[in-house]
């Protein structure tokens, strides 16, 4: 899966590895999110499930909000 991508990039802090593995995991996320391979990932990468949030909300399209 995509994921062991982004736990290379954070144990050699390479950021331009962090970026790429960050845009794919978000071009497959919901293959990604949904996968049990990341409920495990997710209970030993706390913090990296933070920055994958982020990201994903980031690329999101929100409807506009009425008054």
């Amino acid at each position: 899966m995509h994921l062991w991508k982004i736990n290379v990039a954070e144990l050699s802090s390479s950021a331009a590895l962090m970026e790429r593995a960050m845009e794919t995991v978000v071009e497959h996320a919901e293959k990604v999110v949904f996968s049990p391979e990341y409920e495990e990932f997710a209970v030993r990468n706390a913090a990296l499930c933070v920055q994958i949030t982020r990201a994903l909300l980031a690329n999101k399209t929100f409807p506009a909000k009425t008054p």
